[in-house]
């Protein structure tokens, strides 16, 4: 439990601290009481530091918060064995306005004492988003879905019992419609999948196997298309589950698009002799792309209810291939054609490791 002390002695801070764009607060770790803080950490946390300086824990917390100042202050002191830990709390300022603070924790030595150091972040907006991501998610793959599946199975027992042709049309149309709703639920979370990976270590893997098994499994389901695949020997990309929503969704959207009977799809996989980065060609016979679709990928600021198509295969592959560490860009080939280009740097071993205290803001 946290006790009513007088102030503790101050300790200096570098004088560095005060140009950072983070919040530097130094605890005593016994007590968890701040010891000093740049102003950077007084204008996140919302008082000042000779406030600061006399405030507990519980003090600038929020006050419906369910975790409590002693699960704060464990995980403070469990620094001097452990080396890093972190945690996001609930602030409420001084002002009564409430914010998410990150902090990260580290043992500190200053003026021949043994305090933690705390590095803070405001993540307010970020955690918001996320909250939200995770209601629409809930929206998205339940209720949306659930009626898109109403629509289908009415659409069908209309078109059963339709007795013009207009109306097995219409029919046709809601059902059409309704299945297309379905695979954009299934589209997001993909999505969500890649984005949620981001930052996780991909294990390499050879490009030409993975390569080989997503044209198998889009071959039998789209046994009329001819794929092809040259690929170079021992090329290591990063993959997991996203890479293959990527590439899929790039073979199925040639496929798709095609006004051939028996679509040709050609898959090349090279390393660029001249950079350390891997380069992959999906190629096709197709019409050309809008120029407004690939515009939007190209810069996703520039989206507009009014330059976009109507489907998200190509954010997808964007998506998926830049929670790997890639890039993804889209050409159209002269006379006929258009070309996706995935690049992804050379897998390398890691040089240098950041604990597991440590993550990435």
């Amino acid at each position: 439990m946290e006790s009513k002390t007088t102030p503790e002695p101050a300790v200096a801070l570098p004088t560095e601290y005060e140009s950072l764009c983070i919040g530097i607060t130094v605890h005593d770790p016994q007590t968890g009481h701040i010891l000093n803080a740049n102003q950077r950490a007084e204008a996140i946390l919302g008082y000042n530091l000779e406030r600061l300086r006399q405030m507990q824990i519980s003090e600038y917390t929020a006050r419906t918060y369910v975790h409590s100042s002693d699960e704060f202050l464990a995980q403070l002191r469990s620094v001097i064995n452990d080396g890093h830990q972190q945690l996001r709390w609930r602030v409420q300022r001084e002002n009564g306005e409430l914010r998410w603070v990150r902090f990260h924790f580290a043992k500190f030595e200053v003026d021949g004492q043994t305090c933690v150091r705390a590095e803070l972040r405001d993540v307010t907006e970020l955690h918001e988003a996320t909250h939200h991501r995770s209601l629409l998610r809930r929206v998205l793959r339940h209720n949306l879905r659930n009626e898109a599946t109403v629509l289908m199975g009415q659409s069908g027992r209309i078109r059963t019992n339709a007795e013009t042709a207009s109306v097995r049309e219409a029919a046709d149309s809601i059902h059409s419609a309704a299945e297309n709703i379905g695979s954009i639920v299934e589209s997001v979370k993909q999505i969500e999948d890649a984005v949620d990976q981001k930052g996780s270590p991909s294990a390499p893997q050879n490009a030409t196997k993975i390569l080989r098994d997503v044209s198998a499994a889009v071959s039998s389901d789209c046994p009329k298309a001819n794929i092809s695949i040259n690929a170079q020997d021992e090329l290591q990309i990063p993959a997991d589950e996203a890479l293959t929503y990527a590439l899929r969704h790039a073979l199925e959207n040639a496929i798709t698009h095609s006004s051939e009977t028996e679509p040709t799809i050609r898959i090349f996989a090279e390393a660029l002799p001249d950079s350390d980065r891997i380069k992959i060609s999906i190629r096709d016979n197709n019409p050309p792309i809008p120029k407004c679709e690939i515009d939007s990928i190209r810069d996703h600021e520039s989206i507009t209810a009014t330059s976009h198509g109507t489907g998200v295969g190509l954010f997808i592959i964007k998506w998926c291939v830049e929670s790997l560490g890639g890039e993804i860009e889209i050409n159209r080939v002269q006379p006929r054609g258009n070309e996706v280009l995935i690049y992804f740097p050379t897998m390398r071993p890691a040089a240098v490791s950041l604990g597991s205290g440590c993550d990435a803001y």
